[in-house]
């Protein structure tokens, strides 16, 4: 009888699901959305699946669903690998998410410029936004820290994981820009991942150095450019070049243009949207994009 490999983490599993097939060609390879404990029905669908497997490669944010008694149980009989959400904003550190005050619902797509929606919100011209996508506007915002940061911040969930952080990111860095957005990593990066699974399930250390490609559709229907200041940064290629929803944008100003249609279809007011972001990134908008175009309501 094959061995049954589950993979569950959010968008990323169906990727890495696919790099484990290529190395394990006679295993039954299960890729699902890793659920939180919140829908019991979810949660019991999910636990037939897991079932099944005998090895499962799971988030490693699995606290609230192991809470539950029959997920737990069923871990006790299963090889369990932990894996990190792979998410790197050095490349595109202006992404950030927004919602609707009144309703609380997300704008969609859920990736948008931090600089647009808060100009939106401040009712700033088109024209004027365009002007602070700046390397002095990047610099004051703290966007050219946050490589270093990502970096530290992955390295700590694959510590936690017990991954060898420092040999996949050397090899993913050395492949040039390997990430469609913050949230969104290009396949080859994923296969790195799933080769570090397959070493941890029983592969020989050696694969990790093997030539292995994972097909990739995803930049068909998004990606998000470094940014001509954030390349010339890095030292990497760079655009104002967007691809949404299979939607070619071509220059900033097509972008702004389609962020505030965006805004105003899904949000009630100007002042209705909200930037969603952890710390205290709400306020360094309004010094420094307020203290440039004299706005700050």
């Amino acid at each position: 009888m094959s061995r049954c490999i589950l993979v569950s983490s959010n968008c990323q599993s169906g990727v890495i699901a696919s790099g484990l097939r290529l190395l394990f060609p006679d295993s039954e390879i299960l890729a699902e959305n890793q659920p939180g404990s919140g829908n019991a029905d979810v949660v019991r669908r999910f636990a037939e699946v897991l079932r099944r497997a005998d090895v499962w490669v799971r988030y490693h944010d699995f606290g609230s669903l192991i809470a539950d008694p029959e997920i737990s149980a069923l871990c006790a009989e299963k090889k369990t690998v932990d894996i990190p959400h792979i998410n790197f904003r050095g490349f595109h550190p202006d992404i950030f998410s927004a919602r609707s005050r009144a309703t609380g619902r997300l704008i969609t797509p859920n990736d948008h410029s931090g600089i647009l929606i808060w100009c939106y919100r401040h009712q700033i011209d088109p024209g004027d936004a365009a002007a602070l996508f700046s390397a002095e506007v990047f610099s004051n915002l703290g966007y050219f820290s946050l490589w270093d940061d990502g970096e530290r911040w992955l390295r700590g969930c694959f510590d936690w994981c017990g991954l060898d952080f420092r040999r996949f990111f050397q090899r993913a860095k050395r492949s040039g820009v390997f990430m469609y957005t913050a949230g969104h990593p290009k396949a080859h990066v994923l296969m790195l991942l799933a080769k570090l699974v397959g070493i941890k399930i029983g592969l020989d250390d050696r694969v990790f150095d093997d030539d292995i490609l994972v097909n990739d559709s995803f930049p068909e229907l998004l990606q998000w450019p470094v940014y001509p200041a954030v390349g010339e940064y890095l030292a990497v290629p760079s655009s104002y070049n967007w691809t949404i929803n299979r939607r070619r944008l071509t220059g900033l100003e097509s972008f702004i243009e389609f962020s505030y249609e965006r805004f105003a279809a899904e949000s009630e007011s100007p002042a209705d949207l909200e930037l969603i972001a952890y710390g205290p990134w709400a306020e360094r908008f309004d010094s420094v994009l307020g203290g440039k175009v004299g706005a700050g309501k």
